[in-house]
Formats: structure tokens, C-alpha cells, sequence
């Protein structure tokens, strides 16, 4: 039968399509490309429209919903928890249509499992007792307010979902449906929806809505189904479940969905007594816990193999107390009542247990923090904080229950295809049916996205036992944390025990990118780590909550040679030693393996010196003898691979040295990825840094890490080579003061101030006055998680935090200086890979590169460097060293100079890259501005080279609120009457700044960036330009995306916007449109430049006030978008004390 759903259907083809449905019980039509109406009408022959409650359809059409997902979503795919749609309903839906619109190149497929194969394969005796049982069914756990949050729902960017408290309410459904068409008997219950068994207590029911659902999801009843556009498929909702899949991140998916409405089951009745149920069923976490897994929130995380615990590890006095703890906890729950008592001793637990060589649930430390805090909200925690108590009984209990976990060590190769395995030798306690292993993948290593529905597919994950008895079954469950989706939750992949018991000694193996039917393996993370986590999760039985195996470390070192830097001091003597550094990097920015050639090196245009490669890392001792200013450049021997070194200044003159460096860093220790080891090494020898903080989050640092930290700052500190400083994250919501790092000027006897006990940011002042002297402590805030600008202690608080890798957040700093505060800016990277200093973007909320912070100091020591930061000697930069001096009447940045009505303003910039603009900011408004690379010229010539710029604002919508999240540009450009000869990204360190010229038209191009708080500029080289050439963009509809949850705004879409810039319209050769979302506006430019530029550039400008306490401050931006802020100067007036 050839049909055309567009055209209709006659009663015949109605009458063989419903057939071939009650069959097979699902049914597709490929190539049904169909209009609203036309999806609506075929609908209506099968029935009237289902009631389709919780999410927002589409406009006009109340009975089509869109299943949409954008590529830069992270929540998990909607509808990825198996179920029967809308079961909670009294008259479920008969059929759920679904029409493909757009299909990603892979991932997206739907699971069915089958009701009557399922019921049909039951001990008869078994299914008969099933038959007398009605099941509880409800919308609270997707569609409540609560359920909206903790499922990601409120993150979903595709969708609007509407949550409403009649999702509390229950229906009762039977457990065995007879199909009202074909009278087979069909398993009818699901986890999403279904949460208990009338009449069965709460333990009872679970246990056996666990059984059931395992066995209704066995591999022999499921069937995937693969999409195409414009694909239609129809199930039976009466006796299937169905799943979606991910797997297409980066791609956007988008089905239109209808449903045929139902009749009231057999047998059943209507269910009134909601709120009975609502108090018997309203413990969230405990209703959730088979499906959501809540207690992976309070998973183990650990770099290194277990180490044994002594069993004495708790002194006598705690030992007591815990014992006490262990029976008060089984008796009652956590509440308001005993919450602080429990969590302090629960804090001691988990450091003695640290400190003597345990492995640490890796949230542990987290909910402690969370409950001692402030914040209204930290009931929400006391569930959380039994669990981790229960973790810690089991552990200290159990200490041989889990066997040892080992892997492929590697090294793998960075972006490539490989496969790696894991074993896990079971311990002293069976892994019974039910149980099994969470593969688990941490939210930040970019491995391709595994599956394992397909084995000759990309990505494969496959799982064996050397106990031939054992039978694993595969689906998913969603996953939050650092090992899921990080604030949402992620489609999990999960091996179930279906058959047989795992016992001592029996060995299972994890095998990644397996290839033996045919797949091409796992792609590997684009970043090397000493450290790359597998994180995997073992339940011992089907009731049983799932507990971390120690993570075994997995090395990735970077590919082969795609570019190189130059890191060189940027000011030194004439004649003075110094060490010139060369770095090879691979197209990812690691250090490159493989070949390294060698290296020529020119000074000012002209050959300089040639030097022999002694690896990824060349070190060259040399001088230059002539003052000046240098610009080196490197070239491979062969000529295939250059690059550039930082400007170099030789001067005579006693002037401060600049020093480089990063106060705000993490590795494995909280929730990035590698070791504290590699991240020194890394800022030593890769970046180059004169300076280093490892900052890690307090919340998840235990009392053995801060060790390890205090122990490698004095193992990597040298005088007048290389300087690390101790210090932290305190970590806390923008509510109660937001993210600060504090820096400490030594280790020695130095202790933490944690979030854990100085929930509020006046408290965490008050407990560092407490404990150090004001003048060995620097406390930086920064904009990711918003600090308070309303307060600061002037004594604890010279520096703030205005660009890192979440974006650039000049308005942070300005905020400060307006609420009169005395604060110099700095930059830093907040990169989570264990890269400080030299990062490049991975994407989501860290899709900038990582900032620097500049210090003016004599020497390149402990006390100079610290000095510097707390006299506020210092600037920012976007990661670029660009030299910047600036004064105002001889008072340099970071000073207060005496009051004056005349101010003579001037400086000198040295960049990277040739200067596009300074700016000169007086006290919250731009007060002069001079544009160096823009070519004014009113005459248009027939070729010339154009900039470029998209830009978007950072600052919050609400006071006090998070920052605006990145703004996304996608879409096509299309030049028209002139010739593109050339289009380049100006930034080389930016990998997300992508563009592709089409093959059937050069002139055609589509390109996609990302902005928060800067520019993202391409350059284009156009001939054949005259008055008639035009830019005609089509942008796609966008998101703002990540960064820390915003208070008041959430992130919002923008819409769609088609526009031309006209060459006949320019203006000093120069084009603009604005696109406003709210009070921002976000423009895309197009300059004329004069593309070789100057890169040195003096600037004077007089200004006359009478104020008292002006202050002033210069913005520097290069033409490769990178940008310099330099402190700021005030004149007259005091300073707050």
C-alpha cells in the first residue's frame, strides 16, 4: 500500500492502517512530509484528540506538541525515562502519534518495549496474582513544581514546559490491562509514572515495581526504532512503553506529537483520596529514587586506587559519637531540629576517613555545606545528607564489599578513535539480579557519546563476565552531578544483573569503544589529562542504592604538531639572561607528540636565532643587548607550523617587572579533571606563569586535599623562578555573597575558611581576620557565580575577578568602583582541566579562553608578587600579555593620586596583535575613545578588508542577579555583489569559532560563535566591492546558555533576525544592526580596517573636573579581539577603610 498522508485517506486505507497498528502495535510511514492541519486530520482518523496537559503546544495548534531539543541543550532528551504517555490520566491516551521534522545524522532513537510480550513471558501462576492489583499513577514527578526542578525541566531551552501541583494527584490504573480491541492482556506499569500498589506498602510496592520494571525491559522486548524526516510513527499506548534516546548532542531534533484520545480501563475506578496519597508518597527523594538515583548525588569520587582504611582511623571519642549516630539516624530522619548537630559530626567522619586514606563520596562534603548554610532552602538537603550517613555506615562497615576497579592506562591519543577497557574483580559482597554497573561519564571529558544499541556503530559500550551464568540487560537512567548532566540530569547507561549472581572474584568487564562487531571505537577527549575519569557505579541488588568504585586513572597526551607559542618575560634588562620557552601544541592546544621540528626565530621581521628542538617543550637561554621594543616570531624548519612569542620590552629603566599569572584554577579535586600535580606542571612548564593559585571549590575539598595542596605549593614554589600560592574557592550562592578565591601569602599553618561553617561572606571575612593577618590574605571575588559588590573589606580585598573562561564581565568590576570600593581588576581562566594560565574554550558555560592577571612588582618572589595584588599594582587580561602602562598625573593604576581639576591622562600599549581601540572610562562612562584600526575613508575601494564583530552584553538583567548567559550566532551570510577572496576567525586560540564557505557558492557562508560580555570578529578580504555589494545574514533563533543559574532572569531565546548591511550606507566605513532581547542590545558590525596596524601605541588626553574621587581606567582591544583592562586611578577624595 503507497499512501499520501498529505492528500488523505479513504475508509479503506483507515481501516488497514488501524489493522497493521493493532498487530504490531507500532507502525511507521516514511516520507509523509505533512502541514499542521494535515497532521491534525490523520490524527482525527483513529479518534477524537487526546488531553495533553504539562507542555505548552504549539501556537494555534492545541492538540500538536513539539518535542524539540537545540544542540546546545544539556538536559536530558524529553521523554527519556520509559513510559506509557500520560498514565496518570483516567483516560490515557490510545495512541501517541510522532512526526519527524528534523532528524539529527545520528542518536535520537525511540525505544518500544512490548506489554503483551512481557505479561505473556510471566510465571502464569505469577501474572494471575498481578491481575488483582491496581497500580498508583502520577504527574508529580516530571510536571510538579518540585519534580519540574529536580528532573532539569526548568533548563529546557526547546520546550516550555508548565509544571502545576494537580500533578500531586493520583489515579489508579490496573497492573494487567486487557486491550479493549484485541482482549490480550498486556503488563501495564511504568517508572515515570507509576508509584505504588494500592493497598501494598510503600517498601513492598517499590520492590516489586523494580522487579517488574526490569523484567518489562529486557532486550527480547524492546525494539529501537530509527528515525528520517518526515517519518510518521504511530504505537499503541495501550500495551507499549516507549523511551527517547540521546546521543545527538550538538544537533537539534524536533518532532511535532498528537494523541488519540482513550476510554476508562476495565475494572477501574476513579481514585479521590489524592491527598492521603500525597502524604504517604510525598518524601520526593524516596518515590524517585529507582528512577532519578539520588543517591549518585553522594557517589565516591576518587583519583587513585582505594586505600585500605585502618580500621581504627576514628579516635575513641568519635568513634562513640558515630556509633550514636549510626542508631539516631535508623530511628529518625534528618530535620530541622538535629540537621546542624548531624552534619558537623558528619564532617568529622569524612575528613578522619580522608585523612587516614578513604575514598570520599564526592558530594559528601557538598551537603554539609549546603545544610549549614543559610540558605531557606537547605531542607531540601536533609534527605541528602541521610544518604551520605548511610554511605558512610555501609563503607565503614563493609570495608571489603567492593573489589578493586582497574583500566587501560593508556596513553591515548587526544580526539582519536580507541578503545579502552575496565575490570572490576568482584569483593566480598554478590551482586545479585537487579543489581549492576552505572557507566557513568563526567560531565567535562568530551568523549564521543557512547551507545549500546548499536555494535558496529561509533562509541560502543559492551559489558562481559567471566561467569558464564550471568546475564546483563541494558537501559538507561537519568544522572545528575558531576558524573551526569551537572545541574540536569543525563541519560545514563546502565547494566543490569538479569540472570544470576556476580560473586566473589568473578571479573566484569567494561569495554569502551568496543570493536569487535565492527565499531570504529571511542573517540578519546580533545584534552590531555593525567587523570581522564571513567566513573562507574555498582549496586549490589535491585533494592540496593549504587556506590562509586575508586576511579582509575586514565592518560591522554595530545596529537601531533598543529601550531606553536612563544613565552618570553615581558620586560628585562638590555643584555639581562632570560629563558625563551617554545611550546608545540597539537589543533586541541595540548602539548603536541610525535615529530617536533626545528625552530627559526625572528626578532622584528628578521632572522634572529635558529634553534635544535629538544621535544614539545624547547627552553632557549638568550639576551637581547639593544633597548626597545621586540616582536619575536617562530617558523618550523620546514615551514609548515609559526607562531608568535609575547612583545618584549628592553629598558634601561628601574621599572616594575610585569608578572604573569592565574588565581583561579581546579583539577580533580573538586569537579574538574586531572591532578594537582599536573596542574602545577602545567603552569610552570606549559603556560609559562610566573604566579599560580590552585583554587579548588571548599565545598568539595576534605582535609587530606588540602594537605596535598599546602604540600604542593612549597614542592613547586621557587624564589625568583616560579611562584605558587595557597588558596581556595569559597563557594557559596549569589544570595549569600557568591564565589571569592583567597589566596594565602604562605602555606605554613594556614587553614581554610569554608562555606561549610562561614556560610555568608561577612562571616567569611570575620573568620579570615580571625585566623591571619589581613596582609598575608588576598579574597578575589568574581561574576560567574555573582560576588556582593555591596560589600568588600578594604583590607582583605584589593583585586576582583572581571574575565575568565565563562565570559567577560567588565560591568562586575565598574559595579564595585560605583559603590565606592578601592579595587584594581584582574583576570583569571576558572579552567577546570588542570590547565591554568594557556586554555582554550571546551564549550557550554567555559566557551571563552582563560584570562590572565598581570602584576607590576620588582621580583619575581613571594612577598613582591603578593604586594603587588594587595597594593592593587595589577591588570587583566583576556589571556593575550599585552603590556599596558597607564597614569593619571604621574599616579599610576591602582593608586589614589592627590586632587587636581586638571588631569592629564596618558599611557602606552604594547599588544599582541594590532590595536583596535582604547578607551578611557571615567567613572562609569566612556570619556574619550580612539579607534587605530579603522579605515574612515568615505571613498569605497574595490577591494578592502572588513572586520566582522558580533557582540553581546553580560551584565545582569536584575541587580544582584547572575550574569547574562552566552549569546549564541548561528546562521548564514551571503555576500552579494562583490568577491569574497577571504574569511578568517582573527582569534587562533578560539576552536568554537567556526565558519564553512559553500562548494556550489563561495560567496555563501555559514558560521557559528559565541559572545558574553565581548566581540567575536571574522576577517574578510573582499574585491570587485562597490556601492550595490551587500551582507545578507540569516541568523537562526538562539538561547542564552550557561553560566551559574540565574535568580530573576532565566536565560532567554532570541529570536530569529534576517538583515542586510548595504556598502551604500556606510559611514566612515563602518555598518551596524542592533537586535534587542530585553534592555539588551547585541550587534552585529562591519568595519573597514587597515589590516596591518600598529601594535605599539602611546595615547595622551587632558581632563578638567572639580569632583573629589573621580576614578579612571583604560580598556585596550586588539584586532584579534583580545583586551586589556588596566586598574583603575583615582584622584582626590579617601579611600574606605
Amino acid at each position: 500500500m503507497c499512501l499520501n498522508l498529505a492528500a488523505g485517506l479513504n475508509q479503506d486505507e483507515v481501516a488497514a492502517l488501524r489493522q497493521a497498528w493493532l498487530d504490531h502495535q507500532v507502525i511507521y510511514l516514511p516520507n509523509q512530509p505533512l502541514e499542521h492541519d494535515q497532521l491534525e486530520r490523520f490524527t482525527r482518523c483513529f479518534g477524537e484528540h487526546g488531553n495533553d496537559p504539562y507542555v505548552k503546544a504549539i501556537d494555534g495548534h492545541q492538540h500538536i506538541l513539539e518535542v524539540r531539543r537545540e544542540p546546545d541543550e544539556e538536559v536530558a532528551p524529553f521523554g527519556s525515562g520509559w513510559h506509557s504517555d500520560w498514565s496518570f490520566q483516567s483516560e490515557p491516551p490510545a495512541a501517541t502519534i510522532l512526526h519527524a521534522k528534523i532528524v539529527p545524522p545520528h542518536g535520537g532513537d525511540t525505544l518500544y518495549a512490548d506489554g503483551f510480550r512481557a505479561f505473556e513471558a510471566l510465571d502464569p501462576v505469577f501474572a494471575a496474582e498481578l491481575e488483582t492489583h491496581m497500580t498508583v499513577h502520577s504527574a508529580r514527578m516530571p510536571y510538579s513544581h518540585e519534580g519540574y526542578i529536580k528532573t532539569g525541566s526548568d533548563k529546557r531551552k526547546g520546550m516550555k514546559i508548565l509544571p502545576n501541583d494537580n500533578a500531586w494527584d493520583t489515579q489508579l490504573h490496573p497492573l494487567v490491562r486487557t486491550h479493549p480491541e484485541s482482549g490480550r492482556k498486556a503488563l501495564w506499569v511504568n517508572p515515570v509514572y507509576t508509584i505504588g500498589i494500592d493497598g501494598m506498602g510503600e517498601t513492598e510496592a517499590q520492590a516489586l515495581l523494580a522487579k517488574l520494571f526490569e523484567h518489562f525491559l529486557r532486550p527480547e522486548f524492546i525494539y529501537t526504532h530509527k528515525w528520517s524526516a518526515n517519518m510518521l510513527t504511530m504505537w499503541d499506548n495501550r500495551s507499549a512503553l516507549h523511551c527517547a534516546q540521546g546521543g545527538y548532542d550538538g544537533y537539534q531534533r524536533v518532532m511535532h506529537r498528537t494523541t488519540v484520545a482513550g476510554t476508562v480501563h476495565r475494572s477501574q475506578k476513579h481514585y479521590f483520596c489524592a491527598t492521603v496519597l500525597r502524604n504517604k508518597y510525598d518524601d520526593f527523594e524516596t518515590m524517585t529514587q529507582r528512577i532519578t538515583l539520588l543517591t549518585l548525588l553522594f557517589s565516591l569520587l576518587c583519583t587513585q586506587a582505594v586505600h585500605a582504611v585502618d580500621e581504627q582511623y576514628l579516635p575513641r571519642d568519635l568513634r562513640s559519637r558515630i556509633e550514636q549516630l549510626k542508631l539516631d539516624v535508623n530511628r529518625v530522619p534528618t530535620n530541622s531540629t538535629n540537621a546542624d548537630a548531624r552534619a558537623r559530626l558528619t564532617w568529622e567522619w569524612i575528613n578522619a576517613y580522608a585523612v587516614n586514606g578513604g575514598y570520599i563520596p564526592v558530594n559528601s562534603t557538598q551537603i554539609i555545606a549546603r545544610i549549614l548554610s543559610e540558605d531557606d532552602k537547605r531542607q531540601n538537603w536533609f534527605s541528602a545528607l541521610d544518604a551520605t550517613i548511610a554511605e558512610f555506615i555501609f563503607l565503614d562497615e563493609n570495608p571489603n564489599a567492593l573489589g578493586p576497579l582497574e583500566a587501560t592506562p593508556g596513553p591515548f591519543t587526544a580526539g582519536e578513535m580507541d578503545t579502552i577497557t575496565q575490570t572490576y574483580t568482584v569483593g566480598a559482597q554478590d551482586i545479585q539480579t537487579g543489581g549492576g554497573f552505572l557507566i557513568a561519564r563526567h560531565f567535562m571529558a568530551n568523549f564521543g557519546t557512547w551507545q549500546a544499541n548499536d555494535p558496529a556503530a561509533d562509541h560502543y559500550i559492551s559489558i562481559s563476565s567471566s561467569n558464564s551464568r550471568v546475564r546483563f540487560v541494558t537501559t538507561t537512567a537519568p544522572m545528575s552531578g558531576m558524573h551526569g548532566g551537572f545541574r540536569n540530569t543525563r541519560a545514563t547507561l546502565l547494566f543490569s544483573v538479569a540472570s544470576g549472581t556476580l560473586s566473589e572474584g568473578d571479573i566484569v568487564t567494561i569495554t569502551y569503544g568496543d570493536r569487535s562487531g565492527g565499531s570504529r571505537g571511542l573517540s578519546m577527549p580533545s584534552f590531555a589529562s593525567d587523570a581522564m575519569p571513567l566513573p562507574i557505579y555498582l549496586a549490589f541488588s535491585d533494592d540496593a542504592p549504587y556506590y562509586s568504585l575508586p576511579i582509575a586513572p586514565i592518560q591522554i597526551n595530545g596529537s601531533s604538531i598543529d601550531g606553536v607559542a612563544g613565552f618570553a618575560p615581558s620586560i628585562v634588562a638590555p643584555g639581562e639572561p632570560f629563558t625563551l620557552s617554545l611550546r608545540a601544541r597539537d589543533r586541541f592546544f595540548n602539548r603536541a607528540t610525535g615529530g617536533i621540528p626545528d625552530w627559526q626565530i625572528s626578532r622584528n621581521g628578521e632572522a634572529w636565532i635558529n634553534v635544535e628542538s629538544t621535544g614539545a617543550i624547547t627552553l632557549v637561554e638568550t639576551g637581547i643587548d639593544e633597548p626597545g621594543t621586540y616582536f619575536l616570531s617562530i617558523k618550523s624548519s620546514d615551514g609548515t607550523v609559526s607562531g608568535e612569542v609575547n612583545p618584549i620590552v628592553v629598558t634601561s629603566n628601574d621599572l616594575p617587572r610585569i608578572f604573569w599569572g592565574d588565581t583561579h584554577g581546579h583539577s580533580g579535586f573538586a569537579e574538574g579533571i586531572g591532578t594537582p600535580d599536573r596542574f602545577m606542571r602545567w603552569a610552570r612548564d606549559d603556560a609559562r606563569l610566573d604566579y599560580v593559585t590552585h583554587s579548588e571549590h571548599d565545598i568539595w575539598l576534605d582535609d587530606s586535599e588540602w594537605t596535598t595542596l599546602k604540600d604542593n605549593v612549597q614542592a613547586f614554589t621557587k624564589e625568583g623562578e616560579f611562584i605558587a600560592y595557597l588558596g581556595y574557592e569559597w563557594s557559596v550562592n549569589t544570595t549569600s555573597g557568591g564565589h571569592h578565591n583567597v589566596l594565602f601569602r604562605t602555606p605554613e599553618q594556614r587553614s581554610r575558611i569554608p562555606a561549610q561553617f562561614y556560610p555568608t561572606l561577612s562571616k567569611l571575612y570575620q573568620g579570615l581576620r580571625s585566623t591571619a593577618e589581613p596582609e598575608d590574605v588576598v579574597v578575589i571575588p568574581h561574576a560567574h557565580q555573582a560576588g556582593d559588590y555591596r560589600i568588600s573589606d578594604p583590607e582583605l580585598e584589593p583585586l576582583v575577578e572581571i574575565m575568565s573562561q565563562h565570559g567577560n564581565f567588565e560591568w562586575f568590576g565598574r559595579m564595585y568602583l560605583e559603590h565606592g570600593h578601592q579595587v584594581g581588576f584582574t583576570a583569571a581562566s576558572d579552567n577546570h582541566l588542570s590547565q591554568p594560565g594557556y586554555s582554550a574554550p571546551v564549550g557550554g558555560s567555559l566557551s571563552q579562553r582563560g584570562g590572565l592577571g598581570a602584576v607590576l612588582a620588582k621580583a619575581r618572589t613571594t612577598d613582591a608578587i603578593f604586594d603587588g595584588m594587595k597594593n592593587l599594582q595589577a591588570y587583566a587580561t583576556t589571556g593575550d600579555r599585552i603590556i599596558l602602562d597607564f597614569n593619571v598625573n604621574g599616579t599610576p593604576m591602582g593608586q589614589r593620586g592627590d586632587f587636581s581639576e586638571t588631569r592629564q591622562i596618558s599611557g602606552k600599549v604594547i599588544g599582541t596583535a594590532p590595536i583596535d581601540t582604547i578607551s578611557l572610562i571615567k567613572n562609569d562612562k566612556v570619556l574619550w575613545e580612539k579607534d587605530y584600526l579603522h579605515d574612515k575613508e568615505d571613498k569605497l575601494s574595490k577591494r578592502g578588508s572588513y572586520l566582522l564583530t558580533f557582540a553581546s552584553a553580560s551584565h545582569p538583567h536584575h541587580h544582584h542577579d547572575n550574569p547574562r548567559g552566552w549569546r549564541t550566532w548561528e546562521g548564514t551570510l551571503e555576500i552579494e555583489n562583490a568577491t569574497l577572496d577571504e574569511i578568517t576567525p582573527v582569534d587562533t586560540s578560539f576552536p568554537l569559532q567556526r565558519i564553512t564557505r559553500a562548494q556550489d557558492n563561495p560567496n555563501r557562508l555559514t558560521f557559528s560563535t559565541k559572545t558574553r560580555g565581548d566581540g567575536s570578529s571574522y576577517l574578510l578580504r573582499l574585491s570587485d566591492v562597490q556601492r550595490t555589494s551587500r551582507l545578507r545574514f540569516d541568523l537562526i533563533e538562539a538561547a542564552e546558555t550557561g553560566g551559574a543559574p540565574t535568580i530573576y532572569r532565566p536565560h532567554q531565546r532570541i529570536p530569529a533576525d534576517t538583515f542586510t548591511l548595504n556598502f551604500k550606507d556606510l559611514e566612515e566605513g563602518r555598518l551596524a544592526h542592533e537586535q534587542t532581547t530585553d534592555d539588551y542590545v547585541d550587534t552585529t558590525t562591519l568595519r573597514r580596517i587597515i589590516e596591518d596596524g600598529e601594535r605599539e601605541v602611546s595615547f595622551e588626553f587632558t581632563d578638567t573636573d572639580t569632583r573629589q574621587g573621580d576614578y579612571y581606567f583604560i580598556r585596550v582591544v586588539q584586532s584579534n579581539d583580545a583586551i586589556a583592562w588596566s586598574s583603575p586611578v583615582w584622584i582626590g577624595g579617601h579611600a574606605p577603610k
